[in-house]
């Protein structure tokens, strides 16, 4: 974006619950840099948009849509989004990092491009739309990044004991 980031309109502990960007197949809702960290945006729709270098950092997302969309270079770092339903997406390049997608729905299909960071990220409960418990360990570590991802039935996998604690210092020593 060409604006400074303390130009930007700040809409950080926004209440927008409910909001919905709805495009339709043949005419996409373009969102670039949409910035909306902090946020509350329970129960908002993300439907035929395509996200380029947003971000939802910190955002409360529980019940969110994010449907029939392309999501690139986005950032969901530290998201609260339990229940959300996520379906017929292309991912690239985006981070979760600390994301809470506890008991979300995944439904239709899924394409993760390239390097999908989903570490220290929450799936425990996770589905299919035939009500499966999701498992990410048939895809590539250049598609998804899954140190420390707990998965839908309570597994972890690639366990990288030096980050187990990425924020408060803790690791730090002090």
């Amino acid at each position: 974006s060409d604006v400074m980031p303390n130009e930007r309109l700040s809409l950080k502990d926004a209440d927008l619950n409910g909001l919905e960007f709805i495009g339709s197949s043949t005419v996409s809702i373009q969102l670039d840099y949409l910035y909306l960290p902090d946020v509350y945006l329970s129960n908002g729709i993300f439907e035929w948009c395509t996200l380029d270098y947003a971000v939802f950092d910190n955002a409360s997302m529980s019940n969110m849509k994010l449907i029939n969309s392309s999501i690139w270079n986005t950032s969901f770092r530290g998201i609260h989004a339990p229940d959300a339903t996520m379906g017929d997406l292309i991912f690239y390049k985006n981070s979760f990092i600390g994301a809470t997608l506890v008991r979300t729905s995944f439904i239709g299909g899924i394409v993760w491009l390239e390097k999908v960071d989903l570490t220290n990220v929450d799936l425990l409960g996770s589905h299919d739309s035939q009500g499966k418990l999701i498992h990410y360990d048939f895809t590539s570590e250049d598609q998804i990044i899954r140190f420390n991802t707990r998965f839908a039935d309570g597994s972890f996998d690639d366990i990288d004991s030096s980050e187990l604690i990425v924020d408060g210092g803790a690791e730090l020593g002090h």
